[in-house]
C-alpha cells in the first residue's frame, strides 16, 4: 500500500512540474503583452509557481524520507528476525512460482 502511495505521490509530483514548466512558457510568450490585466495574472501567476515549487520540493523530501524509514524499519527487522524474514520471502516465492506456472499452462 505504502509502495502504491509512494507511486502515486511521485506521478502527481512529475505531472505538477510539468504543468508548472507549461505555465512558466506561457508567461513567457505573454510576457511583452502591455495590458494591466494581463500584467497582473502574469504576476500571480508568478507567485503561485514559485510557491507550488516550494511545497513540491517538500512534498518530494517527504516522500524520500518516507520511503527511507520503511526501508531502514525492514533492514532492522531482518536483521532481528532473519528466519522469519526468509520464511516469508520463500511463501511469497511459492506463491509467485506457482501463479507464473499457471499462466504458462492456459
Amino acid at each position: 500500500m505504502n509502495d502504491t502511495r509512494f507511486v502515486n505521490r511521485q506521478v502527481l509530483i512529475e505531472d505538477a512540474k510539468l504543468l508548472l514548466a507549461d505555465t512558466q512558457e506561457l508567461l513567457q510568450l505573454i510576457a511583452d503583452q502591455a495590458s494591466e490585466n494581463v500584467t497582473d495574472l502574469r504576476f500571480r501567476l508568478e507567485d503561485k509557481i514559485t510557491q507550488y515549487k516550494k511545497d513540491l520540493s517538500k512534498l518530494q523530501d517527504a516522500s524520500v524520507t518516507n520511503v527511507r524509514q520503511v526501508g531502514q524499519v525492514a533492514d532492522e527487522y531482518v536483521h532481528h528476525e532473519p528466519w522469519t524474514a526468509i520464511g516469508i520471502a520463500a511463501g511469497f516465492a511459492f506463491v509467485v512460482g506457482l501463479l507464473v506456472g499457471r499462466g504458462g499452462r492456459q
